[in-house]
């Protein structure tokens, strides 16, 4: 989204829609993307949180910026008000000589107490030196300090509202919340079940070409079983019903999510737009219910379908969800590099 930078306040109501909820006791940098920046108009590239009181952390996010060929950033103190000690302002001082040996030009540190509508914030560090895409200068009031506008009408949050999309929640851990295991659904005897004849199925498919019905091709056979399967939680949803709750529809969709081959023919489906609704309700309910890689598999496919909508908010924390569940799935760790770098298109790209 290209935005114009005309002081802190509009990039720290928008906080909570890069990040997917809204962030308490952290280091927030919000670097420029350096293949959009222009001369009056810069596009937001990666966003990084960590914890503010990680030593190790608050230093390892610059590095990160750094390799993925960041060249300007802000940053934002998000916390209890250190008062007049060394605590932020030292903090940001470190921030921007480590910032300038890896070649990223800070363009302002800031103070904020939490992201909240009528909260002050002040600046730590003031680093601009007249900076393309900026407006305003290191000696105008409001660069310096102000208080955080409505945030629901920042630039990010009203396109969220105005577009019916997901708001961010109130914290990172409800956002992680979003994803684990539905207590409502099928008993876990039964999930294990499931599972085991979902992955003798994938098997069948992958070694064996199943297909059904005088399909031309195992492709075929599957795109048209995907198809069905996109209806009926459609039709579930129109009558108010609880995917999580439909042990034939778990049945059929967690088969999809078993072997790699099948699973990236669906992320074939779920780039195009007529599919991205129901696919992301469809994967959602099977990553609520299945633990291992079927998990990790629809929490991806999940994510790939957000994106293709435009819709962001969502995409870190199943991503994130996915790396917990298991840190060495290769798809989730391929997603979560490429979403690091803020490069939706490529991941777009390389699943189509």
């Amino acid at each position: 989204m290209t935005q114009t930078l005309s002081m802190p306040a509009d990039l720290i109501a928008s906080i909570p829609a890069f990040l997917g909820f809204y962030p308490t006791d952290s280091l927030v940098m919000v670097a420029l993307d350096p293949r959009q920046t222009l001369e009056r108009y810069s596009r937001v590239g990666p966003v990084t949180r960590a914890d503010l009181f990680d030593g190790d952390a608050v230093a390892g996010t610059v590095g990160a910026l750094a390799d993925v060929g960041v060249t300007a950033a802000f940053a934002f103190f998000v916390g209890e008000d250190p008062g007049e000690g060394l605590s932020h302002t030292g903090t940001a001082a470190v921030l921007h000589r480590e910032a300038a040996y890896r070649g990223i030009r800070m363009l302002g540190a800031w103070w904020v107490p939490s992201i909240i509508s009528g909260a002050p914030y002040r600046i730590l560090a003031d680093v601009t030196g007249g900076t393309p895409g900026v407006t305003g200068s290191s000696g105008t009031d409001r660069w310096r300090e102000g208080v955080i506008p409505d945030i629901i009408t920042a630039a990010a949050m009203r396109e969220l509202v105005s577009d019916g999309g997901t708001l961010p929640e109130l914290t990172r851990r409800e956002a992680l919340d979003f994803f684990a295991r539905s207590t409502s659904g099928p008993p876990e005897h039964l999930v294990r079940c499931i599972a085991e004849r979902a992955e003798s199925w994938g098997r069948e498919v992958v070694e064996g070409g199943h297909q059904a019905g005088g399909e031309s091709s195992p492709a075929d056979f599957l795109d048209n079983y995907l198809s069905d399967l996109m209806r009926e939680i459609g039709r579930i949803l129109d009558s108010g019903g609880n995917p999580t709750e439909n042990v034939s529809l778990l049945s059929g969709a967690a088969r999809l999510m078993t072997q790699r081959k099948i699973r990236d023919l669906v992320l074939r489906r779920a780039v195009c737009p007529e599919n991205t609704v129901p696919l992301a309700e469809l994967m959602l309910a099977v990553a609520r219910t299945f633990s291992g890689d079927i998990r990790c598999n629809a929490l991806c496919v999940y994510a790939v379908a957000l994106i293709a909508r435009g819709r962001t908010t969502r995409v870190w924390s199943a991503l994130r969800s996915a790396s917990d569940e298991n840190p060495h799935h290769r798809l989730t760790g391929l997603l979560l590099s490429a979403y690091g770098r803020g490069r939706f298109d490529l991941i777009l790209e390389s699943c189509r």
